[in-house]
């Protein structure tokens, strides 16, 4: 259990209030609706999402990731259904969204992973995944 010191002179009698350490490393992050174009993901309130088990959440995406840097797209695809399935509206749920368009355009299904991947790149501006998605779906950088 972690302590944390409140300073404040109108602060409650309580000086020292435990925090959970669990508390501590669930994520709340923030979401970006997929498919409403960059005018609503830039503009529109943005809301936060937790997750009680970020480690599970992330353990799938780096098996997926893993399955992909070998070659094993279809892999991929099975382990981010299983992050879907699990994790539906997750902290992550936008990576798994780019990691799965990289997965389609890989596996032959480039036409369902260019659809996936548009609608990823008009909502997330600020993804690690923007380079690698274009990359596996053949996307030319548009300027803005």
């Amino acid at each position: 259990m972690i302590l944390a010191h409140q300073s404040s002179p109108s602060a409650p009698a309580v000086v020292d209030q435990p925090v959970a350490v669990g508390e501590a490393t669930a994520a709340t992050l923030p979401s970006y609706p997929l498919g409403k174009g960059r005018a609503a993901a830039g503009h529109a309130a943005r809301t936060r999402r937790t997750t009680p088990d970020l480690d599970g959440e992330v353990r799938l995406l780096e098996d997926a990731d893993a399955e992909l840097r070998r070659g094993d797209a279809e892999a991929a695809l099975a382990q981010l259904a299983e992050h879907a399935a699990k994790y539906p509206s997750g902290a992550l749920a936008d990576e798994r969204e780019g990691i799965r368009a990289i997965a389609l355009c890989r596996s032959g299904k480039v036409t369902e992973g260019k659809m996936l991947a548009d609608r990823f790149l008009s909502a997330t501006r600020k993804s690690s995944l923007i380079t690698r998605v274009r990359a596996a779906c053949g996307i030319e950088k548009t300027s803005d």
